[in-house]
């Protein structure tokens, strides 16, 4: 059985980092300030949206389609945009190298038995039997899981670095073991590639040149990057029997990533489990209309952002969706070395 990780901003998020939006806005602007009144440095992108517009974002899905409306702008230049755009994604990448120099990974490992245990039991009681008889229908063989992270940090690749190779008990409850691969990353790296864009050419504008717009696409800018990772994002999903989502606000600027796993899930009948964190859920959980409205949440957002429309469709989608509110995943340790 393959099991399927995809990890977004919020494991970085819960390690610690200061990966949010709203981080690397309070250490660029009074950069961006400074170089603009004292070197007479301009830059399109953060005039319209650093410095103008509102800033109390939750995710970074929120800047990646506020630039592309900024395409949209006429008193935009495109190429003066697309410099702009290469500069952002400098300073980014900048940033967030000194975010993860800082972090200090001696002594630190993963629990990988735990979280394996964790696939199962942390399933609400209610969904439970569902995953059981689809897991069930697999044949008792070896388990393997794979991830692939929406991430450019490499704090992940670093601490299951230390546990690839070792064998770890199933959750299925069967003498064969389960492995853990390697991370992938979906969108490149800080060492190469870091992608920044949006899902697809409705969320830019239509007078774009197609020598630009394969630049701010992130399905061509993966296929750009000549590394392949276009082919290894799409054959892991293909392969999964069982998705595992979790840390990302599922955006609409993936959404090439949600329609890939929502039709792997109609074929398949395959459960997606959604990791949702809410800061108040221990109030929201006492109360049955308020926690039925936010599983409701969890599983529509995922079927808008996967552009599923079809009825049929959307009921098996809905059925294979398990919404987990406020858990945790690959959580550190210290070494007890």
């Amino acid at each position: 059985m393959n099991i399927l990780y995809i990890v977004g901003n919020g494991l970085d998020i819960q390690y610690g980092l200061k990966t949010k939006y709203s981080d690397f806005y309070e250490y660029q602007l009074p950069i961006y300030k400074e170089k603009n009144s004292n070197e007479n440095y301009s830059n399109i992108i953060y005039d319209n949206i650093l410095i103008d517009q509102d800033t109390n974002w939750e995710n970074w899905s929120d800047l990646e389609l506020a630039l592309g409306e900024l395409t949209k702008n006429p008193e935009v230049d495109e190429e003066e945009f697309m410099v702009a755009l290469d500069e952002v994604n400098e300073d980014l990448n900048n940033y967030l190298s000194i975010v993860q120099n800082k972090f200090d990974l001696t002594g630190k490992t993963i629990d990988i038995q735990k979280n394996v245990k964790e696939i199962y039991s942390q399933i609400p009681d209610g969904s439970k039997e569902r995953v059981l008889q689809f897991i069930q229908s697999f044949s008792i063989a070896t388990d393997y899981i794979n991830i692939l992270t929406l991430n450019y940090t490499n704090i992940l690749d670093q601490l299951i670095e230390k546990e690839k190779n070792k064998e770890y008990k199933s959750f299925r409850s069967h003498n064969y073991g389960c492995f853990i691969k390697n991370v992938e990353h979906i969108h490149g790296t800080l060492d190469f590639s870091l992608i920044l864009g949006v899902n697809d050419e409705n969320q830019i504008s239509e007078k774009y040149k197609s020598s630009n717009k394969k630049y701010l696409i992130k399905e061509k800018m993966n296929i750009q990057a000549r590394d392949n990772r276009h082919f290894k994002n799409f054959n892991l999903i293909d392969w999964a029997d069982l998705v595992i989502i979790f840390g990302t606000s599922v955006g609409a600027t993936d959404g090439y990533l949600w329609k890939k796993i929502a039709d792997n899930s109609i074929k398949k009948n395959m459960p997606i489990i959604i990791h949702c964190y809410k800061e108040n859920f221990d109030s929201i959980k006492k109360i049955p209309r308020q926690l039925g409205i936010l599983y409701e949440c969890i599983e529509d957002n995922f079927i808008e952002k996967s552009g599923i429309e079809d009825e049929t469709k959307i009921k098996i989608l809905k059925n294979n969706i398990i919404p987990l509110i406020s858990k945790k995943i690959f959580e550190i340790k210290e070494d007890s070395k």
